[in-house]
């Protein structure tokens, strides 16, 4: 059930580590460097140089990250308790508040770094190209504020969505101005969100380690309300944008935007990865390739029911849920919309995990990934918005 905790991870989302990258705040990336180079309008020469700036910035970044991690070893080490009955609660508190410094220091020099690589680059433009690097900092300020969010369409770059679907706006200069206007206003509250993230290092360990105190509710509360603002943003704009598309792009945009508004719902399942390698197993018959099929395409017509319907219900339920709700323990019910359809799919993953086992040898099960129940844990229901 949706909780208080869902913020907090989603405050602290922002700033520490990301379990699959095992990194900060997310370092610019080489594809970055190449999309900014596009926005200024590089020649091939600043563009190299570019390039050559970016190389020295992520290796400081790289050993600034492994620094930190050697750092929490001793830290992590207190949190792993083998025996529950030797669990202390100062202890473990102490290692949380300790390893929460030493990312949101690592945190703050890695934003040092990129303050100064964006310095340098500024360095090698002429006085046009120096006049967009607004945009470039727009940019970079999606990439790190639009990520986890405790509510469906907050974490989502509109502008990157066209683009991964490959739209070109300036072929429309309707949505080319609709994309201007949705950029200053989605930066707007980034800029916002940019100094609440100060505010959030500055008192980030006392939160993670006492996310119920006064000072930690009024931090979390200003976070929600952002979360919400942004939401309304990205709402309101892909509607105009859906308006100006053509069939084809309007749909694709779609699927783009209800897959990134609602990660939670659209994610790869256990059941998918399942299906995915048993249809690449070596040693299948005809009859259980064809039956591999068979359940895989009844499985995404029946999942898509549900997602759809679990997907409106979310919407919904985020357009009034509130941090006032929240601190009063809000959250889907049983019998509710929401609740229902996540037990849906989860029912659905379950059957159809069943259904894939029952056609296999159990040696090929054993190959099959084991994390059949990884969509819920202990029956928590995690959030849709990130």
């Amino acid at each position: 059930m949706r909780s208080i905790i869902t913020v907090v991870l989603a405050l602290c989302a922002l700033v520490m580590p990301s379990t699959a990258q095992d990194e900060f705040f997310p370092p610019i990336r080489r594809g970055d460097v190449l999309e900014f180079a596009r926005l200024l309008d590089l020649s091939e020469e600043q563009r190299d140089a570019a390039l050559t700036l970016f190389e020295g910035y992520a290796q400081e970044v790289a050993r600034l990250q492994q620094d930190a991690r050697q750092r929490m070893e001793q830290w992590q080490k207190a949190m792993q308790i083998d025996d529950p009955t030797q669990f202390d609660a100062a202890t473990f508190q102490e290692a949380v508040q300790k390893q929460t410094e030493i990312m949101f220091a690592s945190t703050r020099e890695q934003m040092d770094l990129e303050e100064a690589f964006f310095r340098d680059l500024a360095l090698l433009l002429d006085q046009a190209q120096g006049e967009r690097m607004d945009s470039v900092h727009r940019m970079r300020r999606r990439q790190m504020y639009l990520r986890e969010a405790p509510v469906s369409w907050a974490s989502l770059d509109l502008i990157a969505a066209l683009r991964d679907g490959e739209i070109d706006a300036r072929q429309t200069p309707s949505l080319d101005e609709e994309l201007r206007e949705y950029e200053l206003a989605m930066d707007r509250e980034l800029v916002k969100i940019s100094r609440f993230v100060d505010d959030l290092m500055e008192g980030g360990a006392a939160i993670v380690s006492d996310p119920f105190s006064q000072d930690a509710q009024e931090l979390m509360g200003s976070y929600f309300k952002h979360a919400k603002e942004i939401r309304r943003i990205n709402k309101e704009h892909a509607r105009r944008i859906v308006a100006m598309l053509e069939p084809q792009a309007r749909a694709s945009f779609e699927d783009l935007v209800r897959r990134r508004a609602f990660p939670q719902i659209y994610r790869e399942t256990p059941t998918q990865r399942a299906l995915a390698v048993a249809a690449g197993l070596a040693d299948l018959t005809a009859e259980q390739r064809a039956g591999i099929e068979q359940i895989r395409r009844q499985y995404e017509r029946e999942r898509a029911s549900i997602d759809d319907r679990w997907m409106r219900a979310q919407d919904e339920y985020d357009d009034s849920f509130s941090f006032e709700d929240l601190m009063m323990g809000g959250g889907m019910a049983p019998g509710s919309p929401v609740f229902d359809a996540m037990n849906d799919r989860r029912a659905l993953d379950r059957d159809f995990r069943e259904r894939l086992e029952a056609i296999l040898t159990p040696e090929q099960i054993e190959r099959l990934p084991r994390d059949r129940d990884a969509f819920f844990v202990d029956g928590a229901v995690p959030s849709a918005g990130g």
